[in-house]
């Protein structure tokens, strides 16, 4: 299958014989849309069919957009995220980096090339911002191994950061890894209460289909 910028099939040799389409999202021949996960994406508006399921989360104004309209230079492959760490900007930086275990910066590293992380905004005040790293590239940073859904992060993200936002930075205690690490321990969170939530669902479901069968009783 050959595909325009923003996944409209140009040539499609074998319709129908595998589900794989656009981005690596399944895609459905008959409606033409091409699904990630929670939502929907329409390659003949450039949208996805419903809004982003975490609102302004995600950090961009219009929810129903596709990698901010921008599909040749960023990507949102597989809806996930990363977390990657790059030498400090300080002399003697990368040295450190290279010598020192622990000695850098660390961020979470989304698909479509956006970073988020803490910065130091004042060394008088140890005001906290949170936000993109304009100063590196997504490409600056040594990406770990292990993945997360991108929406949860963004969601994770979101509950943290009133706390953060009215704290001060300390280079030994409470820096841009230690947000890190609350993001992943929130990420747990939730991940761990969507699943008894699922697994309520089912049990109830279960419990609703043995009532079921216990009112009929034919003879």
């Amino acid at each position: 299958m050959d595909y325009d910028e923003f996944g409209n099939v140009i040539s499609d040799s074998a319709p129908g014989f595998q589900p794989f389409g656009f981005a690596g999202g399944l895609y459905d021949q008959h409606t033409k849309l091409v699904r990630f996960g929670a939502r929907d994406y329409d390659a003949e508006t450039g949208r996805w069919t419903v809004k982003d399921t975490i609102r302004f989360a995600g950090g961009y104004a219009n929810l129903y957009g596709y990698v901010l309209a921008d599909p040749v230079q960023l990507v949102d492959i597989s809806g996930l995220a990363y977390i990657g760490e790059r030498a400090l900007d300080v002399p003697g930086g990368v040295l450190a980096y290279r010598l020192i275990p622990g000695v850098h910066h660390e961020a979470i590293i989304y698909d479509n090339g956006v970073t988020s992380g803490v910065h130091n905004k004042s060394k008088d005040t140890g005001e906290i911002t949170i936000t993109e790293d304009k100063e590196h590239k997504a490409s600056d940073y040594k990406l770990g191994s292990t993945h997360y859904d991108d929406a949860t992060i963004k969601l994770a993200e979101a509950n943290i950061k009133p706390k953060w936002d009215r704290s001060k930075y300390d280079i030994r205690k409470h820096n841009c890894q230690d947000y890190v690490k609350d993001v992943l321990d929130e990420y747990k969170r939730i991940e761990e209460a969507e699943r008894k939530t699922s697994q309520k669902k089912a049990d109830d479901d279960d419990d609703e289909g043995e009532s079921g069968n216990l009112d009929c009783n034919c003879q």
